[in-house]
């Protein structure tokens, strides 16, 4: 909190905030700091990853989804690369065929290829 006092537009401080939040299972303060880190530096890839966190934890998969990209285009990260990796395979796994293929019938949807291409290169990094 000091760190904040002294400097309102410090991202980690906000992340390690939401994060302290988050162990106390408080989710909408959390969810509010990780909002004021992404604010303060949208290229800070750590609150990407905690918000992905929350979303997943509230049940909304696809804004999980894309936080947990949106962390690994930014920057490398083991976890964010972890979870992302997780979830597109998860996915792939729980999802009916013909609803990930291309609208031509041949090969995987575009989105989807760009997925797994994301997640196959994060997680190379993390290997």
């Amino acid at each position: 909190m000091r760190s904040l006092m002294i400097n309102g537009q410090n991202a980690v401080a906000w992340t390690n905030l939401g994060l302290l939040y988050l162990k106390e299972d408080n989710l909408k303060q959390a969810h509010d700091s990780f909002n004021h880190a992404q604010s303060a530096d949208p290229a800070y890839p750590g609150a990407w990853t905690a918000q992905a966190r929350v979303a997943e934890l509230v049940g909304e998969g696809l804004e999980s989804m894309d936080h947990y990209r949106q962390a690994c285009e930014l920057e490398y990260s083991p976890v964010s690369s972890k979870c992302y990796s997780n979830w597109v395979c998860r996915t792939l796994n729980e999802t009916q065929l013909s609803k990930l293929s291309n609208p031509d019938g041949h090969g995987l949807h575009p989105a989807v290829l760009r997925a797994v291409l994301l997640a196959r290169d994060s997680m190379e990094k993390y290997f």
